[in-house]
């Protein structure tokens, strides 16, 4: 081979060479492009949902993402920190030019000052440095921006990184929304109350739907309604009635009876018994609401239900001394006896504590879905004395045996739950001299020129739970309440777009099941691909060396 030759074949390699490398980094262009991982873990934990592509699909203005995360963060949040950035790229994948992220310089009283203006704070953490424990002012949070509007994740807690996708998704939504849904919840009847800010009512509410509210009010516009008060469900696009211990007034069913017969959404929380506080008594709780929704086919018993799928809770026995045990009562409702709903379908197991049972019945024209029930080991006691002491519930009896439905839901054009022809007079609850509650008739601007509704002109949604503290804040187990509540939320407002995103992180995120050829093709690649590629490269280059030595040689 004369010099000619070996400096064209020279050539040839380093033009192949070159052509490789320029194939890898297109390859590398086109994937900012076009996004694609394989994901095998339960619910596809570490990849976005399909509502999320949909939302940012749909992006009609350009949507920045900006991180402020300071450069010297602890040990432990540096994984997290490749999890954030590893996600927004994914969203801006999917954006299509409408999704840009941008990590922001926190280091200079600049960046500091620009952080704080768009709602992420400077926060104290602790850290290890050597063998010393230290604390260290830093960022860590993203502020979303739409137009003129910015929302902040003022500090990425554990919580928040778990809910990420939702955190940022719901975020998306709501700036992007033309209008803030609203949801309402019914006051004046010794309803579930939804915080200290509540300046409508005269009385003081069980003020313990904090947590619930505190979520609902990352995506919606959270208020009160009093009838008494003269307020409206004009521009409310969900109702809560949660948990009255009192009879609603005539005026009350008459406003929802036409709030659903113009296609409103009104979730019940009725209670058929109560429990007697600081002891294990427990009581009917009969008000007209058990029977207020008899014809949409649903009514609530003053019963109790019981269920051999529950938790253990501690008893006090005197003498210092607990006594842990299963208790019946506080039942463990499972995924299992959950309808295939948005709503429920990816809820693992939600607990209610004291609840009662359904009457569902199919009503011609209505959409009725049984959406929890008991298990099929659960058992009812029927009142007006229940035994709930541990140790003492009497065994069940086969008649008494067998799943009970505890949720359901009622969709179509409803049928009237009131029949006033004529707008009722306003009434309250007011204390009298015995310090008992009686209705009182409130003055009102006129109504007599009101147009009452006969009949639904659009479809509306009902959906009943025989229990109204398995939500309220010393009740909760896990999430999953409130996940639940939220997620009905969602299916009536705003679809069903953020259901599936939220429920993903109610659970671990395991390696999904596998077909037997797929672990066969999985232990080939893990244990067999690195050490052929290697030995592919080996021949290969053996190869070119020996057509070298060939083309030498001649």
């Amino acid at each position: 081979m004369d010099f000619q030759d070996k400096l064209q074949y020279s050539v040839n390699n380093k033009i192949l060479i070159a052509i490789v490398f320029g194939i890898i980094i297109l390859l590398n262009i086109l994937s900012t492009q076009v996004f694609f991982r394989w994901d095998w873990t339960k619910g596809d934990q570490y990849s976005v949902s399909e509502s999320t592509v949909n939302v940012l699909e749909n992006l009609e203005d350009l949507v920045s993402v900006n991180v402020y995360f300071s450069d010297d963060l602890p040990p432990q949040l540096k994984t997290s920190e490749q999890y954030v950035k590893d996600m927004l790229a994914e969203y801006q994948a999917y954006g299509e030019g409408n999704f840009r992220y941008h990590f922001k310089e926190v280091e200079t009283a600049v960046g500091k000052q620009e952080a704080q203006q768009s709602g992420v704070q400077e926060v104290r953490m602790t850290v290890y440095e050597g063998d010393q424990l230290t604390e260290k002012l830093a960022y860590f949070g993203v502020s979303v921006e739409y137009l003129s509007e910015v929302e902040a994740i003022s500090f990425l807690q554990e919580n928040s990184l778990r809910n990420l996708e939702y955190e940022l998704t719901s975020r998306i939504v709501r700036l992007t929304q033309p209008k803030l849904k609203t949801v309402a919840f019914l006051q004046g009847h010794g309803e579930h109350g939804i915080g200290t800010n509540n300046p409508i009512s005269t009385e003081v509410s069980r003020n313990d739907y904090n947590e619930l509210v505190t979520n609902l009010r990352k995506t919606y516009q959270v208020r009160t309604i009093d009838f008494s008060k003269q307020q409206t469900l004009e521009d409310v696009d969900l109702l809560f009635v949660a948990g009255p211990q009192r009879d609603l007034s005539r005026r009350a069913i008459f406003e929802i009876d036409q709030y659903l017969l113009r296609g409103g959404n009104v979730v019940f929380m009725i209670d058929g018994v109560e429990h007697v506080p600081n002891t294990l008594s427990i009581r009917p709780l009969d008000t007209n609401l058990l029977s207020l929704l008899k014809p949409l086919g649903i009514t609530v018993n003053t019963n109790l239900v019981l269920d051999s799928s529950n938790i253990t809770e501690d008893f006090n026995l005197g003498n210092n001394q607990i006594l842990r045990a299963f208790y019946p009562p506080y039942v463990r409702l499972l995924a299992e006896n959950f309808s295939a709903h948005p709503t429920v379908k990816d809820i693992n197991a939600v607990v209610m504590k004291f609840v009662s049972s359904l009457n569902v019945e199919e009503v011609e024209g209505l959409d009725t879905t049984r959406l929890i029930n008991s298990s099929v080991t659960s058992w009812v006691q029927n009142g007006p004395e229940f035994q709930v002491i541990p140790n003492a519930i009497p065994q069940p009896t086969p008649e008494l045996g067998g799943a009970s439905v505890v949720v359901a839901s009622v969709r179509g054009l409803l049928p009237r739950i009131s029949g006033e022809e004529q707008v009722p007079v306003l009434e309250e609850w007011v204390k009298n001299e015995d310090n008992q509650y009686v209705l009182q008739t409130v003055p009102e601007d006129n109504n007599a020129e009101r147009e009452v509704i006969t009949s639904a002109v659009e479809e509306g949604s009902v959906v009943v739970f025989s229990d109204s503290d398995f939500v309220a804040d010393q009740s909760l187990e896990s999430y999953a309440p409130i996940v639940l509540v939220q997620n009905l939320a969602d299916y009536f407002t705003y679809g069903d777009e953020l259901i599936s995103i939220r429920t993903k992180a109610l659970s671990d995120a395991p390696i999904r099941e596998l077909e037997p050829s797929d672990k066969t093709l999985m232990k080939f690649l893990g244990v067999l691909l690195i050490p052929l590629l290697f030995t592919a490269y080996g021949i290969f280059r053996l190869w070119i060396r020996r057509k070298e030595e060939k083309m030498i040689s001649l």
